[in-house]
């Protein structure tokens, strides 16, 4: 198809906008300004669904990062030991529960070993490990963002 044509065509079909140089009765110009149309409806389909997946691959990343080493879940109340790896508080609460069990350490300290990078960290309790505020946030609005996502997708 010829550049001019196109540009007709478009124009045609997106604007309404008849070619001077075509009669309203030339059925040749509108059988093709009709294929036009669906084809270019057929593009926006694709393209859309091409973006879904593209979001849909972009959320998994995310997603992959956004989880406990331990509980396979998305981080709840998140903290970090001291070989700053995060887990879920209640993850490490009950890792080191089960620790402690086996190995006693002087004025309530217990060692915990991280289940990431295997080291062995010695802490007061579970209560005193800091709170990861930044992850905590960014999981806050990973599920806003997956909410509104599957809202728009529906």
């Amino acid at each position: 198809m010829e550049s001019d044509e196109y540009k007709q065509l478009y124009n045609y079909v997106c604007d309404g906008q008849y070619p001077p140089e075509f009669e309203n009765n030339d059925r040749s110009f509108k059988r093709k300004a009709k294929q036009f149309h669906i084809k270019n409806n057929e593009m926006t389909t694709i393209q859309t669904k091409m973006a879904e997946v593209d979001n849909s691959k972009n959320i998994t990343m995310l997603q992959e990062e956004l989880i406990c080493p331990i509980c396979l879940d998305l981080f709840e109340r998140p903290i970090s030991l001291p070989c700053l790896h995060s887990f879920c508080f209640k993850c490490i609460e009950q890792k080191t529960a089960r620790d402690a069990t086996q190995q006693v350490f002087p004025r309530g300290y217990v060692i915990c070993t991280c289940p990431t990078c295997r080291k062995r960290n010695m802490i007061p309790n579970v209560e005193n490990l800091p709170k990861n505020f930044s992850l905590a946030n960014i999981v806050e609005k990973f599920k806003q963002c997956v909410k509104d996502t599957r809202v728009k997708w529906s």
